[in-house]
């Protein structure tokens, strides 16, 4: 994959282009990725699923990767309603707002078995306009 990115890298770079990595992947692995393309046209998608179910320290992750190298965060929890579960996206926010990251999480909710999936997505869009505004 790191070939078909250093092929596609100077042509990004050239038309303006983001060539996003999403993955599972740690931090470490991000990085080792982005740097071994060595163009700034190479950025991540996160998802604070992924950091979740490695155990990683979402906060500390994200400070190290930078904002320079994060394209978008996905927001979601596996199993419950943003909120509800072990992710703190409070402090999230906060480390993506000192940082001055210009996107807005993009959210994707899981399904649950015990709510609609039209109520899973209100309950994200008011947890969201709540957690995540821009003020």
């Amino acid at each position: 994959m790191t070939i078909k990115r250093q092929q596609f890298a100077p042509l990004a770079e050239k038309r303006g282009l983001i060539r996003n990595i999403e993955s599972p992947q740690s931090e470490a692995d991000h990085r080792r990725s982005i740097n071994s393309v060595g163009s700034f046209a190479v950025k991540v998608y996160d998802d604070t699923a992924d950091f979740a179910r490695r155990g990683d320290d979402i906060d500390s992750e994200i400070l190290s990767l930078g904002s320079d190298n994060i394209r978008e965060i996905q927001i979601k929890q596996d199993a419950s309603l943003l909120g509800h579960g072990n992710i703190d996206f409070i402090s999230m926010n906060t480390r993506l707002k000192e940082m001055n990251h210009p996107a807005e999480p993009i959210i994707e909710g899981s399904l649950l078995e015990m709510i609609s999936q039209t109520e899973s997505a209100m309950h994200h869009s008011v947890f969201t306009n709540g957690s995540f505004s821009s003020e």
